[in-house]
């Protein structure tokens, strides 16, 4: 019967327990936490440092100096500062007839403002251009030998361009716009050209066109296209944007990752105070500096077995584990429990009422049977 009973005392102490988190299960489970959210943070850090070795030198400066050189034909350069000389690929400025090429010859077009300046351009005195690009008096103006009045020209030129929004530059706004350009071309099984081709030649001479030619089949023209500089520099620029854009996305998730981790590290911290138990080993807070009287002694009283109430810093007055009361630990003199209510004192251990003891004739009177409680 005894064995019974105390199997049954086991599991309902179990089911208790288990019922209901003590001081050092809500560490755990709070501890765990912040390790869980230091570690989020950690790797949300890695991918930070994994992003900006992805990068590369990818950044605003690369891009932008990118795409100067493929509509201006140099880095720095603008509209205002943009010379001849920028205009080929050939060591001195040239006239329209090398720069703009003729069937069997190939562009020497450096820049985006090389092909508008082929095209748009009045490129011989005596043959008129139909204004394919502008109705201002720059395609009436003629270009001058080597384009030494390109200054002239060009600002009217880019004036009559359909007006852009003032917003970021994206790595597909490029691309869609090359792709539209390229759309644009016509090909033969002599040559690819942008523009309006006549005869056999792009610069405007002799009745000849206002285009820019690619020699070659199909094949090798679209090669000599997507190997001139003003190809290849919107190109790279579009891939320079793309990797900071993802370079910035991924910082910015990453970011949104370190910042709840913090919030879930204070929330947990501001909870219930670190001192005590951040090692895991120490006992569990008193009452003492961590709650008020009112809210300890709600505490105790809410505890039915002798190890919860143990564990929460109260008194246990009872007969076994299950049976007995939890009471809040009083703070200076304590009385001896009376009338059954506690427990009896071991041999040799004094009783709770020593403190109420004031002088050595009472600590030696106070005796249980024949017993000395008090020493």
């Amino acid at each position: 019967v005894e064995a019974v009973e105390k199997d049954a005392d086991v599991k309902d102490t179990y089911k208790k327990l288990t019922a209901e988190q003590t001081p050092h299960s809500l560490r755990k489970t709070r501890l765990q936490q912040i390790a869980q959210a230091m570690e989020a943070a950690a790797a949300a850090a890695n991918q930070m440092r994994l992003a900006l070795q992805t990068r590369g030198d990818a950044g605003k400066t690369t891009a932008m100096a990118q795409l100067q050189t493929a509509v201006f034909g140099a880095p720095g350069r603008t509209v205002s500062t943009t010379t001849a000389a920028d205009l080929t690929t050939h060591s001195a400025p040239q006239a329209s007839n090398p720069l703009c090429a003729a069937t069997g010859a190939k562009t020497k077009a450096k820049s985006v403002i090389a092909l508008l300046m082929c095209i748009c351009s009045k490129t011989d005195s005596a043959s008129g251009i139909a204004d394919p690009c502008t109705t201002t008096s720059s395609s009436t103006t003629e270009v001058s030998g080597t384009f030494s009045n390109l200054q002239k020209l060009l600002p009217e030129l880019v004036k009559s361009c359909p007006p852009r929004s003032k917003r970021q530059v994206t790595a597909t706004e490029i691309l869609q716009n090359l792709d539209e350009l390229l759309s644009q071309t016509t090909a033969t099984a002599t040559a690819t050209t942008l523009g309006t081709f006549v005869n056999t030649a792009c610069h405007g001479h002799s009745q000849s066109g206002a285009c820019v030619l690619y020699n070659g089949g199909v094949a090798a023209a679209k090669q000599e296209i997507e190997t001139s500089p003003w190809y290849t520099n919107l190109k790279a620029a579009a891939n320079t944007i793309k990797k900071i854009d993802d370079y910035n996305r991924k910082v910015s998730t990453a970011a949104s990752t370190i910042e709840t981790a913090m919030h879930i590290i204070v929330v947990i911290l501001k909870t219930e105070p670190v001192e005590g138990y951040i090692a895991g080993t120490q006992t569990p807070p008193t009452s003492a500096g961590t709650e008020d009287t009112k809210g300890k002694e709600e505490t105790c009283l809410k505890q039915t077995s002798k190890t919860t109430c143990t564990q929460h810093g109260c008194k246990w007055e009872g007969k076994n584990e299950t049976d007995g009361k939890c009471k809040p630990k009083q703070t200076g003199k304590e009385t001896p429990p009376t009338g059954g209510a506690g427990e009896t004192p071991k041999d040799g251990a004094p009783s709770a009422g020593c403190a109420s003891n004031k002088s050595k004739p009472d600590c030696e009177n106070d005796k249980t049977g024949d017993k000395q409680n008090c020493a």
